[in-house]
């Protein structure tokens, strides 16, 4: 991980990257999570990732062009 995280940043990045990767996380990764976030936080996390997986599954399968506004990912 780059050292210009803050170790909640961190934690948070390898939290989407175990998602995105696994569709899961493991018992380390949640251990540091519940150290770190509320019961609450944690669910709220894991809808917010699971929410952006769906739209980013939708607008690539749907192959819906970007919007105009929407600065583009460097390629």
């Amino acid at each position: 991980m780059a050292p210009c995280w803050a170790p909640r940043e961190a934690l948070l990045i390898s939290f989407c990257d175990a998602v995105h990767a696994r569709a899961d996380i493991d018992d380390a990764l949640w251990t540091r999570l519940t150290e770190a976030f509320s019961e609450e936080a944690r669910i709220e996390l894991m809808m917010l990732v699971g929410f952006y997986r769906t739209v980013s599954l939708l607008a690539n399968g749907l192959r819906l062009a970007p919007e105009g506004f929407a600065a583009p990912f460097p390629a």
